[in-house]
């Protein structure tokens, strides 16, 4: 097979080509074309009459033929042309009477798919009279236009290349989008000039033929590109994808990009991180193994990741997208999309789901009803739906934020059961037809052919026959509605023809059962006799067995569980199933006293103490080769027997070791896996049991002077075994009695050494004086000047001012509005229960507020402030300080130096002051302030504002709708999930958006900004200043672009201020995503 391009010179009026040198140019440049073509056209008749465009004279004439055109006629001629046009040409003689040419041209691919085919039969050229033409054949001339390129480049207008409806198809702002041209390009479309006609000057280092313009001296040949845009429009290029053709699959391990066509195409990425895009038609993109992104265009597509972490795009159009075992990130695209989840799927994150139309599809789940699907959905986050499976499968669903979840049951479809029924009558001897109906719009409807007669196998009955449906010879039997086939159960809208020819291996008795055949129908739909008809050889067939579920072979075999039935000890369980139905892949869930262990889904289980004196069990589960989910459990173990756990925590002893003063054991920190008894204590001196001291509590006495004091805490525990632990001991006990206080007001004093002040109730004014004190307020509102010394100060009941003095203090407020004052010194300042004011003052303070509403601040030293609590304020002071905000809403400043501040709960503001400072505002909505300094702010969960302000800033918005602003320096804004808005303001700032729809603003004195990965569903806001004001239109950018020095598009606004998008290089990319501000 050749293709034929032939030349009509009737129409060359001026003699142009009287000279037989150039009409061997011309030929020569047809040749070429010839040579590059493999396709093969239908042959115009002799008789057949038309009009076209003299290339002469412009004027319309009508040609009849004499002879019948093979392939392709060009009319040529020459004229003088405006300016420096060399040649124009184009397609013509569209008004040729017929199906047989309307269809050339028709919107019809070759009768086999809704897309625009061009097969041209006529055209003409005409090339500009004063031209100083170069007609060599062996190269170009110096100095002058090669007669061969521009006629290679007509002749490829001619073919269609920028002048037919084939190649408007396949542009999109401003590109050419085709598969060919994409795989030519590195993945990316062709940018186009204006005219929408060339690619544009000087693309490619110039080496594309259909470059507007042609230089001198130069002989350009068609290349990979153009071969590529021809066959994207339908012609046969070897080397090329042909439209309608399944593109190759990528071999094991290759991670190269693959397109598809323009028709539905089934791609396999097999092994490797694919990355596989698809195109218009009704596409099925499967990832297999790997880590895999696929991306689907126009129509209803099916989108399987396989396993792996995969990414799935179902793009425009109703898709259904599977995501398969592995991590996997669901975006459905615009169209009503199906999200497909199933058990051992592991889980899946679904971005744009639309809860107005879209169904989360849970065929085998496990769940028993929709209700109880319902049941199993928790919230993560306000904006945040979890559904989880029985067997731990769960997929996070994204919507607004919300009270509650607005999951509903019309968001979840279960699969049906199966029903089978037996197709009755003579076996015929071959070709027997069969026509299944599904009557209801969004039916769901499963087919497999089981066996055939009883001399028959199911073996023999699936080697010998083909199966046809809609005309389309396949090997699986599951419809798709649209009368295609998938890989799942897919919904019906229309009746479907399956065909199914070839003859049976071996004799079938007379009246007996030829096919059995399963419909599996949604939940929502009951099959009934009426919903369904068959007939074999045209005529009706008996349906049978409808009334009642499928004929199940039952498993044979058994499970066993192997392993000591002990608590610590790991039991497995194994199998000797089989199934005559076949056997499916099996799957384990742990039972305890026969309830579901959650998460216990591997073939071996470790038992903890929550198993302890419970009998385990183990469930076999699988779905036969007849689609019915089977179960079969193991014998009961024993009950498990406990191992003794050691307790956790630790005794304290808490009051001073002093003469007179009490000392208290603290068991609040303890805890036993197998449950406390009541405590015994035993307290000691130096080792040796003080007798009598068996309660909680003991108070030395003259005895005990200068000894250690600990004490020891038993009990029995919840399995019988004895329990026993030893405290630290205290210091020595200090001599000399406490100083006790009255119950009214009193003066005391402590004076030099370590004194011991218990001050009892009413307002007391107390001065420990120097050496390390122990001081007790008592009840009552008190004034403590703790002096000189490590002093710990307890101010117990009332409102009570504490000042440490000079030393490392501890001050303890209780309850009660408290003021602490550290003083001098590294110092711990705990508020309690109350809205108390925390100063660390001079050294390294620890200030912890507790409950209420506290004001903490750290002044001078390296300080740690913790709210706890409370709505609190928190400031650093000076040095480098760790601020943690605790629950509630705090306010929080890092004032001077390097500072750590961290939000965690509530509705936090953070404000780094001066300093290189680290702001995080974890779990609601906070705003982040990093003033001065090199800072990094971290937005967390919820939608939060960060504010860089001065200095070189890292933003990083996390989950939620943020807004981040950049202010002064050179700053990195990263939004990360959700719709976020990203102001680099001032300096040099690098923009990136992350998942979500997202805004990027810029302003008049914005700087030198870089959008890193403006997507499909982002927007730019340029405020109007930038175009010098009034209501600018996207358009009036383009006279402000450029590139930068790789290659990608540039603003450049004048001034300084100039905004670069990586990987775009065409304006008109970008110029649906722009608004004015």
């Amino acid at each position: 097979m050749a293709f034929n391009i032939t030349f009509d010179y009737r129409f060359d009026s001026t003699g142009f080509f009287a000279d037989d040198t150039r009409r061997q140019a011309l030929e020569e440049a047809g040749a070429i074309w010839e040579s590059l073509i493999a396709d093969e056209f239908d042959d115009v008749p002799a008789g057949t009459s038309f009009s076209l465009r003299d290339p002469s004279t412009g004027a319309r004439r009508a040609v009849t033929l004499t002879e019948e055109i093979d392939d392709l006629l060009i009319f040529v001629g020459a004229t003088d042309l405006p300016g420096r046009t060399l040649a124009n040409a184009g397609p013509d003689g569209f008004d040729a009477q017929g199906d047989a040419f309307s269809r050339r041209v028709s919107s019809d691919f070759r009768d086999i798919g809704p897309i625009t085919d061009f097969e041209p039969w006529a055209g003409t050229i005409a090339f500009d009279a004063a031209a100083d033409w170069s007609f060599r054949l062996d190269a170009a001339q110096s100095g002058r236009p090669d007669f061969i390129s521009v006629a290679l480049h007509e002749i490829g207008h001619i073919l269609g290349i920028g002048t037919s409806a084939a190649f408007e198809a396949l542009v999109a702002n401003g590109m050419f989008d085709g598969v060919n041209a994409r795989a030519a390009n590195g993945g990316q479309p062709l940018p186009l000039e204006r005219d929408l006609s060339h690619v544009q000057d000087g693309f490619a280092d110039d080496t594309v033929l259909f470059d507007p313009i042609l230089t001198n001296g130069r002989r350009m040949l068609p290349g990979d590109i153009d071969l590529a845009m021809l066959a994207d429009i339908g012609f046969e290029v070897e080397g090329f994808v042909t439209q309608g053709s399944t593109p190759p699959l990528t071999s094991d391990g290759d991670d190269d990009p693959v397109f598809g066509t323009l028709l539905g195409d089934v791609i396999d990425g097999m092994a490797g991180n694919d990355r596989i895009i698809g195109q218009a038609g009704d596409d099925t993109l499967l990832g297999s193994a790997g880590g895999d992104t696929l991306f689907a265009s126009a129509g209803a597509d099916l989108l399987n990741g396989g396993t792996g972490d995969d990414f799935l795009s179902g793009g425009d159009d109703a898709d259904t997208l599977v995501g398969g075992p592995g991590s996997d990130t669901l975006v459905g695209g615009s169209g009503v999309d199906l999200f497909e989840i199933r058990t051992g799927d592991g889980s899946a994150t679904i971005n744009d789901f639309d809860l107005a139309t879209e169904v989360l599809f849970l065929p085998q789940s496990g769940f028993a009803s929709v209700t109880d699907a319902l049941a199993a959905i928790s919230k993560q986050f306000s904006n945040v739906s979890r559904l989880t499976l029985p067997d731990g499968t769960f997929v996070d669903v994204f919507h607004a934020s919300v009270t509650g979840t607005p999951l509903e049951a019309h968001h979840i479809e279960l699969e049906g059961q199966p029903t089978r029924f037996d197709v009755t009558g003579n076996a015929p001897a071959q070709d027997p037809d069969f026509r299944l109906e599904a009557q209801r719009d969004g039916d769901v409807l499963s087919v497999r052919v089981l066996n055939a007669g009883p001399a028959i196998t199911a073996a023999s009955f699936e080697a010998a026959l083909d199966f046809v449906v809609e005309g389309v010879t396949v090997d699986d039997l599951r419809l798709g509605g649209d009368g295609t086939l998938s890989s799942g159960n897919q919904r019906v809208d229309t009746a479907l023809s399956i065909t199914v020819t070839g003859s049976l291996a071996g004799p079938v008795a007379t009246g007996a059962p030829l096919v059995t055949v399963d419909f599996t129908v949604s939940d929502s739909f009951s099959l009934a006799s009426a919903d369904l008809s068959l007939t074999v050889e045209g005529q009706p067939q008996v349906i049978a067995g409808l009334d009642g579920p499928i004929s199940n072979d039952a498993p044979t075999g058994t499970v066993t569980i192997s392993g000591v039935a002990a608590e610590e000890q790991t039991l497995t369980a194994s199998n000797d199933l089989a199934d005559a139905d076949g056997l499916g892949e099996v799957s384990y869930r742990w039972q305890r006293d026969g309830a579901d262990i959650a998460g216990a889904t591997e073939a071996s289980y470790t038992l903890t103490q929550a198993d302890v004196g419970t009998a385990i069990t183990v469930v076999a589960i699988y779905v036969d080769g007849a689609g019915t989910q089977e179960s079969v459990r193991s014998a009961a173990t024993d009950p498990v027997a406990n191992v003794n756990d050691l307790p956790t925590g630790a005794v304290m002893i808490s009051g001073t070791a002093a003469r007179g003063a009490v000392l208290t054991a603290e068991t609040g920190s303890l805890a036993d896996a197998d449950g406390l008894g009541a405590f015994r204590f035993q307290w000691w001196a130096d080792g040796t049991a003080i007798a009598g001291a068996t309660a909680a509590t003991f108070t030395p006495g003259e005895a005990q002077l200068g000894a250690a004091i600990s004490v020891l805490v038993s009990y029995t525990d919840g399995f019988g075994t004895e329990e026993s632990l030893t405290s630290a001991a205290t210091g020595a006990v200090a001599p000399g009695a406490a100083r006790l206080g009255s119950p009214g007001p009193d003066t005391l004093s402590g004076g030099s050494g370590n004194d011991t002040i218990l001050a009892g109730a009413g307002n007391d004014t107390i001065d420990g004086g120097d050496g390390d004190d122990v001081i007790n307020t008592g009840i009552g509102f008190d004034l403590v000047d703790a002096g000189a010394g490590d002093d710990l100060v307890q101010g117990l009941n009332g409102f009570d001012t504490l000042n440490g003095g000079t030393g490392n203090d501890t001050l303890q407020g209780n309850f009660g509005n408290d003021e602490l004052n550290g003083g001098d010194g590294d110092d711990e300042l705990q508020g309690g229960v109350g809205f108390d004011v925390l100063r660390g003052d001079a050294g390294d303070d620890l200030l912890v507020g507790r409950d209420g509403f506290d004001t903490l601040e750290g002044g001078t030293g390296q300080d740690t402030l913790q709210g706890n609590a409370g709505n609190d304020e928190l400031n650093g002071g000076e040095d480098d300080d760790l601020l943690i905000g605790g629950i509630g809403s705090d306010v929080m400043s890092g004032d001077a130096g390097d500072d750590l501040l961290q939000g965690q709960g509530g509705f936090d503001t953070l404000n780094g002051g001066d300093g290189n400072d680290t702001l995080q505002g974890n779990n609601s909505d906070d705003l982040l302030n990093g003033g001065a300094g090199d800072d990094r702010l971290e937005g967390g969960f919820a939608n939060d504002v960060l504010n860089g302000d001065a200095g070189n800033d890292t933003l990083l918005g996390g989950n939620g709708f943020d807004l981040l602003n950049g202010g002064d320096g050179d700053d990195l804004l990263e939004g990360n999930a959700g719709n976020d808005t990203l102001d680099g303001g001032a300096g040099d700032d690098v923009l990136r958006g992350g998942l979500g729809a997202d805004t990027f603003v810029f302003r008049l004195g914005s700087g030198n900004d870089r959008v890193a990965d403006l997507g499909n569903v982002d927007s730019i806001e340029l405020e109007a200043a930038l175009l010098g004001g009034g209501a600018p239109e996207p358009a009036d950018l383009i006279p402000f672009a450029t590139r930068d020095a790789d290659g990608f598009l540039l603003l450049d606004f004048g001034g300084g201020d100039t905004l670069t998008f990586t990987g775009i290089t065409n304006t008109n990319a970008i110029l649906d995503d722009v608004s004015f501000i």
